[in-house]
């Protein structure tokens, strides 16, 4: 199997919306959702395979962590087939870009924002 990147934590304010905003805006499903200890639930979001983000609901008295967990940098890259179609997508459910799209010799992009504030860069590759 060797090393591979399995997860990214997403913190979140509330785990059906969190849900629904990726499931929307980005197409992801849920691949694993099972209750864990003391009320924590063990929920994996991706577009299939292992790689995929698992929402966590904020510990009380941590909320101001929710949207700021990587301090204004991107939280991650999420690849897509069509960034104006992921845009669109994205737009339908009122996301729109957080700055002006851009396009390179290999590449095109547009960073969003999830619902909570965490900024997520789309880019669809040239091949």
């Amino acid at each position: 199997m060797g090393t591979h990147w399995g997860r990214t934590v997403v913190l979140v304010h509330d785990y059906d919306e969190a849900i629904a905003f990726y499931r929307d805006g980005f197409g992801f499903e849920v691949l694993f959702d099972e209750p864990g200890e003391g009320g924590f639930r063990l929920l994996h979001l991706g577009t299939g395979g292992e790689t995929g983000l698992w929402l966590m609901r904020v510990l009380p008295g941590d909320e101001h962590l929710v949207g700021a967990q990587t301090g204004g940098h991107p939280l991650g890259v999420v690849y897509v087939d069509d960034r104006d179609a992921a845009l669109s997508r994205l737009a339908s459910i009122g996301t729109l870009p957080a700055q002006p799209p851009g396009a390179g010799a290999g590449s095109r992009w547009a960073h969003v924002h999830d619902l909570y504030g965490n900024q997520i860069v789309l880019v669809q590759l040239f091949t």
